[in-house]
């Protein structure tokens, strides 16, 4: 069960990355490089649980995602996972490239994962998987 968890955690939290350089081509005016910090899935503050199998739940607890102007992001969190009555914390860490054309973005993840989103005043919105994430700086 714990394996399955991560697995949900870490395809719903590879959503949660980034953007950064003007655009592929160097056109347009939109950058996001910095720090942004995931504050709702699906509408509701974290943490929020985002699995449950009878007893069993991961919830997110905290996440990051940092931008760099190099085309690369690293997404770093914490999640709580209760299974077979046992409770602890862990963290994870992802990361990628990604390309941003005026405020669309796609990130491509080093797992192979690949999300789409989009930036706008620096709010940071994806969506995956049945979940929306949003992001602020």
């Amino acid at each position: 069960m714990r394996g399955s968890m991560k697995v949900v955690v870490a395809l719903i939290l590879s959503t949660v990355a980034g953007c950064g350089k003007d655009s592929v081509l160097g056109v347009g005016t939109t950058t996001a490089t910095g720090s942004y910090i995931l504050r709702t899935i699906n509408g509701n503050d974290l943490p929020v649980t985002v699995e449950r199998i009878g007893d069993d739940s991961t919830e997110v607890l905290s996440e990051t995602l940092v931008i760099a102007d190099d085309a690369t992001f690293a997404v770093s969190g914490t999640a709580r996972v209760t299974e077979s009555g046992v409770t602890g914390t862990e963290s994870y860490a992802l990361d990628g490239t990604y390309t941003l054309t005026g405020t669309a973005l796609v990130l491509d993840f080093s797992s192979g994962v690949r999300e789409a989103g989009t930036l706008s005043g620096g709010t940071l919105t994806l969506a995956s998987a049945g979940f929306t994430l949003v992001y602020r700086k």
